[in-house]
């Protein structure tokens, strides 16, 4: 290992589950990338169980339950570090995916650079609905714990512009500091390839049905699953039988009970990613209307196994705006312009047709463009 120039360890990228996969992508890339003159290591991401003394002790400190929140604060990442027995060298980067890295002048002191590769910042990430009920005292401590992250790191990769916006804005982080790389694709090249030739063959008819919609992610709330639940629902019986929901991620037991809907749950990426592609790609039309987004893996999932997809108007769909396949409804016409688009595309599934072939000549190349720019820096 030490045969190179320089170790880049990455946080979360030896398991394809951490960060949506997107951290196990980028490690990838980066050694390919990198593989003449650097290692890359990944930093395993461990759980409470393994890091049971840490977890007890922060929750005993703060008197509240840890399993919700002590995967985001410094105390966790500062274990998590120890446990991985990192010794850095004096030419070595650390990049971190979490916002909150471990106290620079104590544990990575060690590394030439440290870099931060965040999709959201936590102030965002803290106004999602599942986060309501966080203490004050809890979001106070996390977000003065990011904004010591900032200040430490060398530079921080984004997603995208809005947190870079963000980031120079409300957390006066110097925007010279700060770049825009954008967001890979967490599927790898050989199954999109033979995807798409199962997509291809998959392309409705006129005279069959169902109108086959998918949609991934556990947050179904956030994401607007059931404002596509209502809007199927409002369907004149005659189109609603011709609607098929295929929905990953989200518990059964919590999803509304309609024979329209197939529930599979949660699936592990690790083990059954062809599964999951399949059932996107033999999908008519994927669907995000999300209330708030980084930029959304699962959209551009669905694009690249050649499947349109139905989109909000939020910023963070904007940035997506230039990639053919996207329909667009604004989040102020809510179930009706869900329901519209389910009546055109039955009525119309010609429409859905054209759409798609839009996208045959749609390519993703990974996370190569993401990995070329963070190598320069290391």
């Amino acid at each position: 290992m030490r045969g190179h120039a320089g170790t880049v360890f990455v946080t979360g990228g030896a398991d394809v589950t951490a960060f949506s996969g997107s951290s196990y992508y980028l490690t990838e890339s980066l050694r390919t990338v990198l593989a003449s003159h650097k290692h890359v290591q990944p930093i395993s991401m461990h759980t409470y169980r393994t890091l049971a003394w840490p977890t007890l002790r922060w929750g005993l400190r703060h008197r509240i339950d840890p399993r919700k929140y002590f995967f985001m604060v410094k105390q966790y990442q500062e274990a998590n570090f120890v446990e991985n027995a990192i010794k850095p060298c004096a030419s070595d980067t650390f990049l971190s995916f979490p916002a909150i890295t471990p106290k620079r002048d104590k544990y990575l002191r060690g590394f030439k650079n440290v870099f931060l590769f965040i999709d959201l910042t936590l102030g965002q990430y803290l106004g999602y609905e599942q986060f309501n009920d966080i203490p004050d005292r809890i979001r106070k401590d996390i977000l003065a714990e990011e904004s010591e992250s900032y200040r430490d790191v060398d530079r921080i990769f984004v997603f995208s512009d809005t947190v870079a916006q963000q980031l120079s804005g409300h957390y006066s982080v110097d925007p010279r500091k700060i770049q825009v790389i954008g967001r890979g694709l967490n599927i790898p090249t050989h199954i999109v390839q033979e995807m798409r030739r199962l997509g291809s063959d998959v392309g409705r008819r006129q005279e069959e049905f169902p109108l086959r919609i998918g949609f991934v992610g556990v947050d179904f709330k956030r994401k607007g699953l059931l404002t596509l639940v209502e809007a199927v629902d409002s369907l004149p019986e005659e189109m609603r039988s011709k609607v098929e929901l295929a929905v990953i991620g989200p518990d059964p037991d919590l999803l509304p009970k309609r024979p329209y809907l197939t529930a599979y749950g949660y699936m592990d990426k690790k083990r059954e990613l062809e599964r999951i592609c399949r059932i996107m790609a033999e999908c008519d039309l994927g669907y995000l209307y999300s209330k708030s987004e980084g930029i959304a893996g699962s959209v551009l999932e669905f694009l690249s196994l050649g499947v349109p997809c139905i989109v909000s108007d939020i910023p963070a769909m904007q940035l997506l705006s230039h990639l053919p396949g996207l329909i667009s409804i604004p989040l102020s016409a809510g179930t009706g312009g869900i329901r519209d688009i389910c009546e055109r595309s039955i009525a119309r599934p010609e429409s859905v047709l054209a759409v798609r072939s839009g996208l045959a000549g749609l390519k993703f190349d990974g996370w190569m463009r993401q990995a070329t720019a963070i190598a320069q820096w290391c």
